[in-house]
């Protein structure tokens, strides 16, 4: 009996004390490219196999699948975190912890009727204030109900997918990074919550398959550059036949192995994403959507998350939100695992123009550790001319073609023309 469990360690960077737990515990790393720049998005992507602004009513959707092959799915109630001082349950009212918010906010198509049976577990959101996570008693409270939790939702019988959300790096760098006067200390203390939260599960469940990932970036720039879409992950497949991973994985990967694992053909025609088992292919495009409004009489740092509110089984499809999509390849390996360059078109729909950068990722010091408190050392290059790398000029033309391919939205499509007249605009910051 399949067991599929998604745990998503909601805009985190890589911990080494997390990483080391799963190493130990038979997982392999592997490098994600996420194909949204919010969890909403990311997730998404994850359950049509491409991404979501691409989206057409009629596609295929993970969670009809397995309900027709008769999984139980279960989601979790608001997401596993603690609150800052002084906010407490009156924090974002209507978001944590109502029941069900997980299905509303998070996957609107699942408001639909027929997904009434769908079980929303009783999770353990605390609602407790940040300093409560020093106080010993309370945070052997909090554990102690999440691994409750774990415990049961692990030892249930049948066929079965699970989505977990743990949201404390999350809630800290977007809502209360102000507040933090100490941000190596908080970060120390992230590391361990994460770490002990982690050590609750019981990895070694028979015939389960394990997906333990980071969704998006944090603080995501207006045109996503690398930061904020790559990712990491573990994966441990417990079931039967289990095969080796690729080290580099898409979000829209996610669909194709859950159908390869269950017997159920992929049609390449309807889904983007690749099986993880399947070779790596060095020519692969991957594309991500950022969708949000981005209100310009706001502060930088301010974001108007918009929604797919509109995306349900009955309105798909009626209004777009997308503030950007964005084409990437890696155009230079120095062996089949290593990419030294990484290329990058992006159209943004404020201004209607393509946007280009290259990146050369520095392995040693990986971009997927990147956080808040830890800007990247290593920056992308911004394309402002072609001038001696004129060899790029029909990557570009091959990245922007599968934009207006894959995003029907746009509506500058005369990106040739932009790369003929050599109109390489500067970066939008933030």
């Amino acid at each position: 009996m399949l067991r599929i469990y998604t745990i998503n360690i909601d805009a985190a960077p890589l911990f080494g004390q997390a990483e080391n737990l799963l190493k130990r515990a038979g997982f392999r790393p592997a490098h994600l490219l996420v194909n949204g720049l919010f969890t909403s998005a990311s997730i998404n992507s994850m359950l049509y196999g491409k991404v979501y602004d691409s989206v057409r009513p009629g596609d295929p959707f993970l969670v009809d699948i397995l309900l027709e092959e008769g999984f139980i799915i279960e989601v979790h109630e608001g997401q596993r975190t603690f609150l800052p001082d002084g906010l407490g349950e009156e924090w974002r009212p209507g978001f944590r912890p109502s029941p069900r918010t997980f299905l509303r906010k998070l996957c609107p198509e699942l408001r639909h009727p027929r997904y009434a049976n769908i079980i929303v577990s009783a999770a353990s959101v605390s609602g407790r204030p940040f300093s409560d996570w020093r106080d010993p008693g309370r945070y052997r409270e909090f554990m102690a109900n999440e691994a409750a939790y774990f415990e049961q939702i692990q030892a249930e019988g049948g066929q079965a997918y699970t989505h977990v959300e743990w949201a404390h790096y999350h809630d800290l760098v977007y809502d209360f990074h102000q507040q933090i006067d100490d941000p190596a200390a908080w970060l120390e203390h992230l590391e361990q919550t994460l770490t002990d939260w982690l050590s609750l599960w019981n990895f070694d469940e028979p015939d389960a398959l394990f997906f333990v990932f980071s969704d998006h970036g944090d603080c995501v720039n207006r045109l996503t550059p690398p930061k904020d879409y790559w990712r990491w992950c573990f994966i441990r497949d417990n079931t039967a036949g289990a095969t080796t991973p690729r080290t580099w994985i898409n979000g829209a990967d996610v669909l194709p192995t859950v159908l390869h694992k269950i017997g159920r053909p992929a049609d390449p025609a309807d889904i983007a994403g690749v099986a993880w088992d399947a070779p790596l292919d060095p020519d692969r495009i991957y594309h991500l959507a950022d969708t949000r409004y981005w209100d310009e009489n706001r502060s930088s740092t301010e974001l108007d998350l918009v929604k797919h509110q509109t995306h349900d089984p009955v309105s798909m499809g009626e209004v777009n939100h997308c503030m950007n999509a964005t084409a990437v390849k890696f155009i230079a390996w120095q062996d089949e695992q290593t990419p030294t360059r990484l290329l990058q078109a992006t159209y943004y729909r404020a201004t209607a123009a393509y946007y280009f950068l290259i990146f050369e990722p520095d392995l040693d010091d990986p971009l997927f550790r990147y956080s808040f408190f830890n800007p990247a050392t290593r920056q992308p290059r911004i394309i402002t001319t072609l001038r001696g790398e004129e060899s790029l000029k029909p990557l570009l033309l091959e990245l922007c073609q599968s934009l207006v391919e894959r995003f029907d939205w746009i509506e500058n499509r005369d990106f040739a023309g932009q790369i003929e007249r050599g109109e390489f605009p500067e970066w939008i910051h933030p």
